[in-house]
């Protein structure tokens, strides 16, 4: 289940890590049941093995799995036939037995290597997430369009809306310098994300170009996060170091804000023969790039 990156809401998706999980805990119910079939010393001996699988086959991945099960399956066979009267029924719930075994350390295998991997990337890129031009939390590119695909697949798969916005500062007084063309563009990237909610997933693409990523909004209430940002950036300031003075944002610069829900159709993305895929997060990007030129500017 993956959760939302900002505090206050988390947004819940079926994963394949979870289907493992769920496996495994079938199939070790089904040993359990195995086992608690078994008479006097049998019972510990099928159950403890099938712990013992678990255990140690998720510190290894499926192939080394595998072998634990085939051991455990062994223990358990061999205890079965010394230890009971051996005929037809228990050669049946030994072949069960040995089967659960095997492929429930081959699941918890498979199932430890994912959640290993996942950890080690969500480390990852907790030590690669950093301030986006002075502003706090903002994902940068690499980050936001897989975000972006994210969201498109979860919103997809429980039929929710999806919006995009696009934000553009551009600087319209060429007197400003370097320094105060970036004093200008982080004051409106902090207004993208402070103004943002908290299911929001507020994002940079260049230092004049931000955006968030408005899960669960459909295109008009997209405008009720978007108005308020334009608004607030049309009464902005920010420090012109050169002359030492505030400056209005309105009057040295344009800022556009657009918006874009997610399709509700298949669309054509590439336009080769035969050829039709359901929107990505590039495409949506590029329809955000697009309405850049037609929405709302301070």
């Amino acid at each position: 289940m993956n959760a939302m990156s900002r505090p206050g809401r988390v947004t819940w998706g079926w994963t394949d890590l979870h289907t493992g999980i769920a496996l495994c805990v079938a199939l070790a119910a089904l040993a359990g049941t195995l086992g608690g079939a078994q008479s006097g010393g049998l019972r510990v001996v099928v159950l403890v093995a099938a712990v013992a699988c678990v255990a140690l086959a998720s510190a290894f991945d499926g192939f080394a799995g595998v072998v634990v099960g085939l051991a455990a399956a062994t223990g358990a066979v061999v205890a079965m036939r010394y230890l009971s009267e051996w005929g037809r029924e228990m050669f049946v719930s030994a072949a069960a037995t040995a089967a659960c075994l095997v492929v429930l350390g081959w699941t918890s295998g498979v199932v430890g290597t994912r959640i290993r991997t996942r950890l080690r990337a969500a480390d990852s890129a907790d030590d690669a997430l950093g301030p986006a031009f002075g502003s706090l939390g903002m994902l940068g590119e690499e980050w936001a369009l897989p975000r972006l695909d994210d969201e498109i697949i979860r919103a997809r798969g429980h039929h929710r809306d999806l919006a995009l916005l696009l934000v553009r500062v551009h600087p319209t007084d060429p007197a400003l310098d370097d320094a105060a063309r970036s004093s200008l563009c982080r004051s409106v990237a902090r207004l993208v994300e402070s103004l943002s909610r908290d299911a929001d997933v507020p994002f940079t693409l260049a230092d004049s170009e931000f955006g968030a990523i408005l899960p669960e909004t459909s295109l008009a209430a997209a405008w009720g996060v978007a108005g308020p940002i334009v608004d607030a950036a049309r009464r902005s300031t920010f420090t012109d170091r050169a002359t030492g003075a505030r400056r209005g944002v309105a009057e040295c610069a344009e800022v556009r804000a657009g918006l874009v829900a997610l399709s509700d159709h298949t669309v054509y993305i590439e336009h080769t023969a035969n050829s039709e895929t359901t929107e990505d997060a590039a495409a949506m990007l590029r329809r955000a790039r697009t309405a850049l030129g037609g929405e709302v500017r301070a």
